[in-house]
C-alpha cells in the first residue's frame, strides 16, 4: 500500500461553493458557517495549511457561468491538488432523468433549467482531458451520490470501484494521481441541517474529523480514512456518505492527521549515514506570477514570453503537445525550439533521452549551467560569458541532470543565468 502524502499546500487549490440563501427555495443557513468553518480548517497549519489566496469562497454565485468560471480558473491555478467543495440543496428531475442538479440562489422547484448541471462540473474538470494532478470533489447536498452516477448497495465498498468519475467516453489515459469524489449521502437520501445547528450534519463531521484527527491513523489522512470516518459515525437511520474514486484512494492524502493518538506511518528502511537535512517546505505560492514578473523585467530573454489569458498561437499548441500539458497547465514561457518550457507547475525539458518536470517545489535541489566547444573540445566556463566559442550547450545539476542540444550561440549562459534567478525566486 502507497503511503499517502500531504499535498504540497502551495501548489494546491481550494474552491469552496455555498448557496445558503434561496429566492424560491427552503433557505439554508448553516451553509454560510460550512464556508467559513472549512475555508479556516484549510488554512490551518495543523490541517493542510494552505496559503490564503490558495482558497477561493464562492458565496451566492450569481449563475452557472460564475461557477464554472470558478471551477476553470482554480484547476488551472492547481499544479498539485485541487479541492472542490459544494454545500446547498441538491434537485433531481426523475420525470426527464437521475441525474444531480446543484441549486443557485435563483433556481425554482422542479425547474431543474434554473440550476446547475453535476455533468458541467465534470465537464470544466475534464473536458480536454484528463486531469494530471489530485482531485478531490465533495458534495454536501440531497440526493449528491447521484453524482457518482449508479446505485450501490451499502455493502459494497465505493472505493473499490475502479471508474473515471469525469468522463466515461474519453479515450484510456493514465493517471499520475488519484480522483475522488465524496458525498454527504446516497443518490435518493436527504442531506441534513438541522433547524438552529452551526454547520450541517455532514460538514459538521467533516470539520471533526479534520480538526480533531483519527486516533491510529497515520499522520497524514487520506481520502479512504476520512470516508470511513463519516459513514461508521454516521447516526443510524441518517443519510450515509459515499465514495467514489479513481486511482487508489488510501494514497491520495488530504490533511494532517490532528490526533494526538496517531498510529506511525508504514515501516520504511533503516536509514544509514548522517540524518539528511531538513527539507525545505516554504516555496512561495505565487510562484507562476513571480517567473512572470521577473522575465518581464528583463532587457531580453531567450524564453519567449507567453501573454495570459491571450488566444493559443500555433506555437503554444505545439509547445503544449511536445511537453503533455495539462489541460489547464498555463504556459508561461518557451524556448525557440520548444525543448525547454515554464509553466504554472515548474520547469519542463522534452528531450531524446525523456520528459523532465521540475516542480516548484522541487526547484531548489536544481543548479543551471552551460558548457562551450572550443578547440579543446567542450569544457565547462561557469563565470566566462565571453570566452571563445563555437558551440554552447545548457547544463543542469541535480536529482536528475542533463544537457541540452548544443546551441551555435552564447544564449545557455544568459539562460543558465536567469534559470538560477528562478531558482532562487522559489527559496523565498
Amino acid at each position: 500500500m502507497t503511503r499517502p502524502r500531504l499535498p504540497n499546500p502551495a501548489a494546491s487549490r481550494a474552491l469552496l461553493i455555498g448557496v445558503h440563501t434561496y429566492q424560491h427555495l427552503e433557505q439554508l443557513l448553516p451553509v454560510r458557517n460550512n464556508l467559513t468553518g472549512l475555508a479556516a480548517t484549510l488554512r490551518d497549519e495543523r490541517v493542510w495549511g494552505l496559503p490564503l489566496e490558495n482558497v477561493t469562497v464562492l458565496e451566492q454565485p450569481k449563475n452557472r457561468k460564475a461557477v464554472v468560471d470558478g471551477i476553470i480558473d482554480a484547476n488551472r491555478r492547481a499544479g498539485d491538488t485541487l479541492l472542490i467543495y459544494y454545500s446547498g440543496h441538491g434537485l433531481t428531475d426523475l420525470r426527464w432523468s437521475e441525474e444531480l442538479y446543484l441549486a443557485l440562489p435563483t433556481t425554482e422547484n422542479l425547474r431543474t433549467d434554473t440550476a446547475l448541471p453535476y455533468t458541467e462540473i465534470r465537464r470544466a474538470l475534464g473536458q480536454n482531458g484528463v486531469l494530471r494532478k489530485q482531485l478531490v470533489v465533495v458534495l454536501d447536498c440531497c440526493r449528491s451520490g447521484r453524482a457518482l452516477r449508479e446505485e450501490v448497495a451499502d455493502n459494497t465498498r465505493f472505493a473499490d470501484l475502479a471508474a473515471d468519475v469525469l468522463q466515461d467516453d474519453l479515450p484510456e489515459q493514465p493517471f499520475v494521481a488519484g480522483h475522488a469524489v465524496l458525498t454527504a449521502t446516497h443518490s435518493r437520501q436527504a442531506a441534513m441541517a438541522p433547524p438552529g445547528a452551526t454547520y450541517s450534519t455532514f460538514t459538521r463531521a467533516l470539520l471533526d474529523v479534520l480538526n480533531k484527527g483519527l486516533a491510529g491513523k497515520p499522520e497524514v489522512l487520506d481520502v479512504e480514512s476520512v470516508y470511513a470516518a463519516l459513514r461508521d459515525g454516521a447516526a443510524p437511520g441518517s443519510a450515509r456518505p459515499q465514495l467514489r474514486s479513481r486511482g487508489e484512494p488510501a494514497a491520495l492524502g488530504i490533511a494532517r492527521n490532528c490526533s494526538p493518538q496517531r498510529g506511525p506511518g508504514p515501516p520504511g528502511p533503516r536509514p544509514s549515514g548522517p540524518p539528511p537535512p531538513p527539507q525545505r517546505t516554504g516555496v512561495p505560492a505565487r510562484m507562476p506570477e513571480l517567473v512572470r514578473e521577473y522575465l518581464q523585467r528583463q532587457p531580453w530573454t531567450p524564453l519567449d514570453l507567453v501573454a495570459p489569458a491571450a488566444p493559443e498561437s500555433w506555437t503554444v499548441r505545439r509547445a503544449r503537445r511536445r511537453h503533455a500539458l495539462g489541460p489547464f497547465e498555463e504556459l508561461i514561457a518557451v524556448r525557440g525550439d520548444h525543448r525547454l518550457a515554464v509553466t504554472s507547475m515548474g520547469l519542463r525539458h522534452a528531450g531524446k533521452d525523456g520528459d523532465l518536470l521540475i516542480r516548484w517545489h522541487e526547484l531548489s535541489q536544481y543548479r543551471f549551467g552551460y558548457v562551450v566547444k572550443n578547440a579543446g573540445g567542450w569544457m565547462g566556463v561557469p563565470d566566462v560569458v565571453g570566452a571563445p566559442a563555437d558551440t554552447y550547450a545548457l547544463t543542469v545539476r541535480g536529482p536528475r541532470a542533463w544537457v541540452s542540444k548544443p546551441i551555435p550561440s552564447s544564449v545557455p549562459s544568459t539562460l543558465a543565468e536567469q534559470l538560477n534567478e528562478i531558482v532562487r525566486l522559489s527559496e523565498g
